[in-house]
């Protein structure tokens, strides 16, 4: 490989782990968004619903909350794994 195709290849891949930093980032955001909503309802359903069907169901979004989450991470270690137990084959062309 050239030097200038070898730097293309950096740059591509410095430009491609910047965006999925950003993705992460945007999705831990929406995720924090979304738990934050589900604490919210469940504070006001401990306010206004009494009795056990009112605890369950504070309860209840309290575990969706967290579920959202996690559940990116998840399947973010799924995909790490995944790619760990790849086969790569390389092969030689063009000599």
């Amino acid at each position: 490989m050239t030097g200038a195709t070898t730097l293309n290849h950096v740059q591509a891949e410095e430009k491609a782990s910047w965006i999925l930093m950003i993705a992460i980032a945007f999705g831990q955001a929406i995720g924090v968004a979304v738990l934050g909503g589900c604490l919210f309802v469940a504070w006001r359903l401990s306010e206004s619903a009494g009795g056990p069907f009112g605890r369950v169901l504070q309860e209840s979004f309290v575990i969706v909350g967290w579920v959202v989450i996690w559940l990116p991470m998840l399947r973010r270690r799924t995909l790490y794994r995944r790619l760990a137990a790849a086969k790569v084959v390389v092969n030689r062309s063009g000599e």
